[in-house]
């Protein structure tokens, strides 16, 4: 997903940048760039947390996510 974020922002901003901005090293860009139609092996985990997510973003506060 990093490297989609950073192909598309490629053409306004230097690559250098942008992937330090993304933490990410220049060759794992470039091997995640040659092999667009791989399938996610986590395409169902990044799901669920997801789902996760949103479903509790209702139920919980900054009280209940902070602790003091």
């Amino acid at each position: 997903m990093k490297t989609q974020v950073i192909a598309a922002f490629k053409a306004d901003y230097a690559l250098p940048v942008l992937l330090a901005v993304a933490g990410l090293a220049r060759s794992t860009f470039f091997y995640h760039q040659a092999r667009p139609d791989r399938p996610d092996p986590q395409a169902g985990l990044k799901t669920a947390i997801t789902e996760a997510f949103e479903a509790a973003a209702a139920a919980t506060g900054i009280g209940e996510s902070t602790s003091c």
